[in-house]
């Protein structure tokens, strides 16, 4: 990985008549070797359509024509739990591979997740459920509590100081 980017930013140094062919020529040789060491497979992997997008404007694109042209792509999208879940809401959103034709995305069934997977999506859905709470109330408590709820923000006794250090300007 450093051998690759070493020789990146030197090319880009150097100058090359068009750097995004070389940035794109990089990141195909990055991934590439991120694979190998992953799954010992030296061989690329073919990636769906979906994959090589860049952005979220790329994605809703993709989503457009899918509906526009009635093509039935598959495409990773936000929509709403329904029972994809059974852990989870109806009306929670959830990012899923979806089927998208004319008449709009539709959640693809997933397997069922494991247990510890299970337990860490119910506890961020609590943590996004109780951030809207906050935000709609405007109290501090309401912000600390959410905050709690983050698997990632961290001991418990420091979540104060973290929300009161996450809203000063």
């Amino acid at each position: 990985m450093a051998r690759l980017t070493e020789s990146l930013f030197a090319d880009l140094s150097r100058g090359v008549p068009d750097p995004v062919a070389r940035y794109e020529a990089y990141l195909g040789a990055r991934d590439a070797s991120y694979m190998r060491l992953e799954t010992g497979v030296a061989t690329p992997r073919v990636k769906p359509a979906w994959a090589e997008l860049s952005g979220y404007d790329r994605i809703a694109i993709m989503t457009m024509k899918a509906i526009v042209h009635s093509t039935g792509d598959v495409i990773p999208l936000d929509v709403t739990n329904e029972d994809t879940f059974p852990f989870l809401s109806p009306g929670d959103v959830v990012e899923v591979p979806c089927a998208v034709d004319l008449e709009g995305p539709r959640a693809l069934s997933v397997p069922p997740v494991p247990a510890h997977c299970e337990a860490l999506m119910t506890q961020v859905k609590a943590y996004e459920r109780a951030t809207i709470a906050a935000a709609l109330g405007g109290h501090a408590a309401d912000r600390a509590r959410a905050l709690s709820l983050n698997p990632l923000s961290g001991p418990r006794d420091r979540v104060p100081t973290l929300a009161a250090a996450l809203l000063t300007p």
